[in-house]
């Protein structure tokens, strides 16, 4: 069974996920035909975590994962221990600069989509400064470090980012 491509839980529940073509591959929430629909770029969206970092999850982890995500996020967070991780399906948590959260369940080409528009400014097409988030250096390598993995940035732009993340550019 595929991803929903959906908002699964969250201010936008049930509301589809898609990627627009007539804005260069974005990704958005699509609230209805005459509704505008709500862009997931670095514009819109503060923070994010992805909840699916391993292939595959035990009951015994989705649980614990849920329990964590249940104290940050209250029943969004709770709804990730429901998620079992499936091969090619991305459980991403958000957060909208408007304060809004949200819990999407994407396949890859969305997943990928979201990464490059939202985290990835150098690939934007209307770059902003990244959102400040309170982690390590050491957490922000192995977040990049996965991107490198999924193929949605290059070894180039990996190793930049670990030079700037070490002090060393």
């Amino acid at each position: 069974m595929g991803a929903k491509n959906k908002v699964i839980a969250g201010d936008y529940d049930g509301k589809r996920v898609q990627i627009s073509p007539m804005s260069k591959g974005c990704a958005f929430i699509y609230f209805g035909f005459f509704a505008k629909e709500l862009l997931l770029t670095n514009d819109t969206v503060q923070t994010y975590k992805v909840d699916d970092q391993q292939r595959s999850t035990s009951g015994t982890s989705a649980v614990l994962r849920g329990g964590v995500g249940g104290l940050l996020l209250g029943p969004v967070g709770l709804l990730a221990a429901a998620s079992a991780k499936k091969k090619g399906i991305h459980i991403i948590e958000i957060t909208f600069k408007d304060g809004k959260q949200s819990l999407l369940e994407v396949d890859e080409p969305i997943y990928k989509a979201i990464v490059a528009k939202c985290f990835n400014p150098k690939r934007n097409d209307n770059p902003s400064p990244a959102p400040v988030q309170s982690v390590s250096a050491a957490d922000e390598i192995v977040k990049y470090k996965k991107l490198l993995d999924d193929g949605v940035i290059t070894k180039d732009e990996f190793e930049t980012k670990k030079k700037q993340l070490l002090g060393m550019d």
